[in-house]
Order: structure tokens, then sequence, then C-alpha cells
């Protein structure tokens, strides 16, 4: 299905960050294989079991020393040491890690929570909703490999919750994970306890946000909710061609793209697109239309950046522009800290990753730099 994704520089973190972002679904078609990185199997099956989910978790910060990488927090404070030879990037309070031979999922202190028994395929899944998909791989050569794997779920202390079973088993987003059992079955949607709630009917089916999923039935899109109820029929003649909802508005499209809202009408008519935009903060940056700039979810122009040749979306405020070099614009339009550097990522609680001539670092909003270092 098609993501709202960010718009702006090509940097190796946002590549690396989209990939690991993108839906884990099957290996063929346009749907991408995620970061290679291992998962554990070989574990025995429990009860399902209930953790306390932590809802907040403080926002850390990747940072390399002589190859090793470690974390800093919001406050510039080097709070996890430079040890790890490898860290995939946190996912509610947990990260997958590779020390010295090590592997497994650490905390935000640095804690190892529980170690990995041995590989078993190449894919990593993030913990969402207090749940994380893991892969059993029973042979790996050649095309046997996709036959001869199983999915399934494991909670925060590495319990297995959801035996392997799945061919495909994506995140939890609002209470149910799109599955299938085989290859080239239909989609379904299970609960956290594997029971399906949604029958597997669909060609393809994506993740659920703001209570609709983009499902896919005879090659065209279209969405559904949590019961399974369509409500916006397949409309787009292309199965992958329906976006996730965020703020209200879903992209949408093959070759032409435009932007829709919760009734299926569009709010920015399809056209053609060089770049995929995002809404965020209730703008959305549009390279496509005329003039160039933020629009509203109305399809309303609220900021012209006709003079610049390149954005991002708004992130705490403020959003990356380029002319030559990047800087940053409020949302009147104002550049509020000066084009000067070579590349310009999104501001997380208070703190964003610049390229400079340094290297990595990261600033503030001031542009002062509180480190340099900064890792992917």
């Amino acid at each position: 299905m098609l993501e709202l994704t960010e718009g702006g520089n090509e940097s190796p973190y946002r590549n690396n960050w989209m990939r690991s972002q993108i839906q884990r679904r099957p290996f063929g078609g346009v749907a991408p294989v995620l970061l290679l990185i291992g998962v554990a199997i070989g574990q025995t099956p429990v009860v399902p079991s209930a953790p306390t989910l932590v809802t907040e978790f403080p926002v850390l910060r990747p940072v390399v020393s002589r190859g090793k990488i470690g974390f800093i927090d919001s406050s510039a404070n080097l709070v996890i040491p430079y040890r790890f030879d490898y860290v995939a990037k946190f996912s509610e309070g947990l990260a997958y890690f590779l020390e010295e031979g090590r592997s497994g999922y650490v905390d935000t202190t640095g804690k190892v929570v529980f170690d990995e028994a041995r590989f078993s395929s190449g894919v990593r899944f993030d913990f969402s909703e207090g749940l994380a998909g893991f892969e059993f791989a029973t042979r790996r050569k050649g095309n046997n490999y996709l036959r001869h794997r199983l999915r399934g779920y494991r909670d925060r202390t590495g319990k297995i919750v959801i035996p392997p079973r799945f061919f495909n088993a994506s995140d939890f987003h609002e209470g149910l994970a799109a599955v299938n059992e085989k290859l080239n079955a239909k989609w379904g949607y299970i609960d956290k306890i594997g029971n399906y709630v949604i029958p597997p009917t669909f060609d393809y089916a994506s993740d659920f946000s703001e209570g609709m999923a983009a499902v896919a039935v005879d090659q065209r899109c279209g969405y559904i909710d949590h019961a399974g109820k369509v409500v916006i029929r397949p409309f787009i003649n292309y199965e992958y061609g329906c976006g996730r909802f965020r703020e209200g508005v879903a992209l949408v499209g093959r070759n032409d793209f435009g932007l829709i809202d919760t009734s299926g009408h569009y709010v920015i008519p399809p056209q053609h697109a060089t770049a995929w935009p995002t809404m965020r903060e209730g703008l959305i940056w549009s390279p496509w239309t005329s003039p160039q700039g933020f629009y509203d979810k109305y399809g309303k122009l609220v900021i012209d950046t006709s003079c610049y040749s390149d954005a991002r979306a708004f992130s705490e405020g403020l959003a990356a522009v380029k002319k030559g070099k990047y800087g940053y614009i409020n949302k009147k339009g104002e550049l509020v800290i000066p084009l000067q550097f070579d590349a310009a990522l999104d501001f997380v609680d208070g703190l964003a990753m610049v390229g400079t001539h340094e290297g990595w670092v990261y600033i503030d909003k001031s542009s002062k730099v509180v480190w340099k270092g900064a890792s992917f």
C-alpha cells in the first residue's frame, strides 16, 4: 500500500528509517523487504501474557565513537555508553542490538531484556502495542526459504504469545494485525491472542490507522473499518494504491496521485506526483501543485515554498527547506534557522539531526550544535 512518506532530502538516515517503517509484507510485488536483522526462533509457546504497557518512553538518539554506538537523551547526556556494534531504532522502549556476537533486545537504560537464542532469518520486527513479530525459518536455501518460514508474535519479555503459523504478519495497530497463512493466500486481521476478527478474504491488507485500513479485492483497493465493513468502496484500480490515513487524509493513486478525505472524496485531485507527501501538524508539502507549497487538508495553500527546491514535513513547528543548503521555516513561512546544512531531518523532542562539513550532528531549535558524531 502507498505510504504518506517523508518529502525531502534523500539522506542515508531517511532511507534506513523508511525501510524500518515499511509494512512487513509479501516479498514480491511492490512491498519492500525490510531491514535484514535476525530474530529469535526455538522458543516454546506459552500462554498469552498481559505485560504492563508503558505508553511513554524517553527519546534516545544514537551516537557513535570509534565504531561503537551509544545513546544520548534530549538533554544531550550520554545515557547508554558506546558499546554496540549495531542497534536498531527504539520501538516502545526496546531496540534490537548486536554486541560482540550477542544479540537481542535492550531497553532505554541499556539493560538487555532478552537474548536471541539463534538467528532464524534476516527479518526484524519492531514492537507495536506491546507485541513484536518474529520469524521461524526451517530452511533457508533458495526459494525454499519462502515456503518454510512461519511468523508469530512475542511480548516485551521475549515470550511467544501467538505461535508462528503465519506466512506474513504485520505490526499491531488499533488492536488488529493483518496476516495471511500461506504464500498468495488471502489476508485477514487477528486480535492479540491470534483469533481472526476479520476473516481472510482480501488479496492484500494494510495496517489500521484512524479507524480504517486499506484492503484490496480483485486488484482494486478501498477501505474497511474494524468490523470489516467497507467504508470506502474499492475505487483505485491498483491493489497497492491506497495509503494509510493520517490527520484525516490518505494518499491514493498509481501514476497520478491525489489526497482523499475519510469519506473518499478528493481534497487534492489526482495529478502527476514527483514525490509522495505527508500530512503532519495540519499541513502537507506538495511539490506537484502550482504553486508549490504547504497546503491544509482542504487543499488551501498556507505557505508558498516556490523559492525553495525541497522541503520536509513540519515537525514540532519547524520544517526543513532547501535552497542550495538546508534550513528551517516556521508555520508563518519565515526562515528561522538559516540555510547552512547539507541535509536536515525532523525535530524530535527539541533536537534534529543535520549534515555538516564535520559530519552528522544534533542541533537544537536555536541551531546550536549540542552533539557531534550523530549515528544512524
